[in-house]
């Protein structure tokens, strides 16, 4: 249980240490002879909460992986492959084709239109902006979530249960975006004050359960999809295309003028400006994380440093 134990210590510390440094952080940079007042441009406080708590973690990340014993590239996933193109272009299949489908079905049954009238600078901005947010949010979680945090869980536990677990905390940290007015006076323990008023919480929000589930659900298909292939790339691959596919249906769809006429249920279904805000969404990713997990090959704990098959065989 010891993997289980030093994962569970590494994230109950990194939160409170991440809100306990940011005040000292705040006064680097808006304090009197500040060394860092250069910075001064940066004056919401919940950032700098969330910059320090990034950088707790990654101080503490190879620590953790030491404790772990997977302190190696190849130990979270990170390994030469001969099917690793394979497996990058089926996760970008997967993941873009996913948003295709719920982008036709959702202009067929709901109030979402085309639009499509966007100038080619806008629309070349926009595959820059969602390729950059593409590459860089998928490798980063990826390599966090799933490599080290579900890479260390399964170690304790058997790796459905630690899917889940991770899973869990991969939906919840999405919902710390919060942002509240920065705290008066500044004192040493106001971050730890500020960090619960972060958490986007289901108060006054229809759509908090759906984001909720469907995140819930994302995490145990990547989690899935990496246990089956023993490699980051096709999880990374798969979350890239959903990011992609996301931003570019958000930028091909739009609510009708009319759109006062959208009701309760397709709100429900459809979300207000993401389909992940939306029902609809949950059926897709409940198949395909069924599929991930019924289809598993073997019921192992963890991946064998030999296991190159490319999503189910």
């Amino acid at each position: 249980m010891r993997p289980l134990l030093n994962t569970l210590g590494y994230l109950v510390l990194t939160f409170p240490g991440g809100a306990l440094l940011a005040p000292l952080a705040w006064v680097s940079v808006h304090g009197d002879n500040a060394p860092l007042s250069f910075l001064n441009e940066h004056d919401d406080f919940h950032r700098f909460v969330t910059r320090c708590i990034m950088i707790v973690a990654l101080i503490g990340l190879w620590p953790l992986l030491k404790m772990n014993n997977m302190a190696s590239l190849k130990a979270i996933g990170l390994k030469r492959s001969p099917s690793a193109w394979r497996q990058l272009v089926l996760g970008l299949s997967v993941g873009l084709g996913s948003f295709a489908l719920l982008a036709l079905i959702g202009v067929s049954v709901s109030p979402l239109e085309w639009n499509l009238g966007h100038p080619l600078a806008g629309w070349m901005r926009h595959f820059k902006n969602a390729g950059l947010a593409m590459i860089m949010v998928s490798v980063i979680e990826e390599f966090l979530f799933r490599g080290v945090l579900f890479g260390a869980m399964r170690r304790s536990l058997n790796w459905r249960w630690a899917a889940v677990f991770t899973s869990i905390i991969f939906a919840a940290v999405h919902f710390l975006n919060q942002k509240p007015p920065n705290p008066e006076p500044m004192s040493p323990l106001v971050g730890l004050i500020t960090l619960p008023n972060m958490i986007h919480g289901p108060a006054g929000d229809p759509q908090w359960t759906a984001r909720f589930v469907n995140l819930f659900l994302a995490g145990l298909v990547l989690a899935g999809i990496y246990q089956n292939t023993g490699s980051l790339l096709a999880p990374m691959a798969v979350h890239g295309g959903w990011i992609m596919g996301s931003k570019t249906v958000g930028l091909a769809t739009m609510l009708p003028v009319n759109h006062f006429k959208t009701t309760s249920l397709q709100t429900t279904l459809w979300g207000n400006s993401e389909l992940i805000e939306g029902f609809a969404m949950t059926p897709l990713l409940l198949a395909i994380a069924v599929w991930v997990f019924l289809y598993q090959r073997g019921d192992d704990d963890s991946v064998s440093p030999n296991h190159d098959n490319t999503f189910i065989t």
